[in-house]
């Protein structure tokens, strides 16, 4: 899982706004609250953050391990959301 908590800080430090994220990192608000709880995003989207913050991966998120029971739990749920078979 990875953690946005150091993102938070960078923006809260700098004064930046979420406007500014979406507009300059071409984030969507959705993905934004996607971050705030911590969810999966894609890795193109960290990249944007990061390219435009001007920041590596590690200094906005922190990648945080998961228990093999949660993982499952978190493979079913994304599988009802997307009604997958298997």
């Amino acid at each position: 899982m990875i953690k946005a908590e150091k993102l938070w800080n960078c923006i809260q430090e700098n004064d930046f706004s979420l406007y500014y994220l979406t507009n300059k990192c071409g984030v969507s608000s959705s993905t934004i609250r996607t971050l705030r709880a911590d969810g999966y995003v894609r890795t193109v989207t960290i990249d944007r953050i990061c390219t435009v913050l001007q920041k590596e991966p590690d200094d906005l998120f922190e990648i945080v391990e998961v228990p093999n029971d949660a993982i499952s739990e978190i493979i079913s749920s994304a599988r009802k959301k997307r009604n997958c078979p298997f």
